[in-house]
């Protein structure tokens, strides 16, 4: 699993050293996360010209808008196992999850927190893996990491890279520390934070990762 990530940023930073492109029109895209709460924008087709990355993204709900992305940032859709939006009782509000396209690095997700028809908070989480219950609290764990992590020569040592666990409680999306903070421990040794440690290099395994994190796109 590790040496697939390392794998895979190779291939993203040759796809842009390269200059691929696809041979598709741009085209209007749009998708539905509730019966309101539209997301458009313009897709770039992929080679089989079907939409792949989109920009332009505008979010609206009941006609709307309350979010509208940055000039020249891509989000991609494709199915995934969380929920694209949570509501929020106590806020009167609700949770919306973008996947950002950050190529030649890893995809994340832009959480946004909406009240009053206004955005009144933004995060960015990993892009999340369905796990399981990795602490014994009876709620089930979603997992990723941050970035891709720096290949070395030793196929058994890795730099330290943090595995970060969420879960959905009453609030929205949360950073479950004590599911992060044990994991990391058996995976690394010993927990050195919630951020990538490039120079920190320790020895770790495929297997490591599998165990607790079986899927990382």
């Amino acid at each position: 699993m590790y040496s697939k990530m390392r794998l895979g940023s190779l291939v993203f930073v040759l796809c842009a050293l390269l200059g691929f492109h696809s041979p598709c029109s741009p085209q209007p895209f749009r998708t539905v996360f509730a019966p309101t709460l539209v997301i458009t924008g313009v897709a770039d087709a992929g080679s089989d010209c079907l939409p792949e990355y989109v920009s332009h993204v505008v979010c609206a709900d009941h006609g709307r808008a309350f979010f509208r992305a940055p000039a020249g940032q891509e989000f991609e859709f494709s199915k995934r196992p969380w929920p694209r939006r949570l509501v929020l009782p106590a806020l009167a509000g609700y949770q919306v999850l973008l996947e950002r396209n950050n190529r030649p690095a890893k995809n994340d997700l832009l959480l946004l927190t909406v009240a009053d028809g206004r955005v009144v908070r933004k995060q960015a989480l990993p892009v999340l893996a369905t796990v399981r219950d990795v602490d014994g609290d009876g709620q089930v764990e979603y997992g990723g990491i941050l970035d891709y992590a720096e290949g070395l020569a030793d196929p058994d040592k890795g730099t330290y890279n943090p595995l970060l666990f969420y879960e959905i409680t009453p609030q929205g999306w949360a950073l479950d520390t004590a599911a992060t903070v044990g994991v990391n421990r058996k995976v690394w040794g010993k927990f050195y934070g919630y951020k990538a440690r490039p120079q920190l290099v320790l020895k770790v395994s495929d297997a490591s990762f599998a165990r607790y994190l079986p899927k990382i796109d």
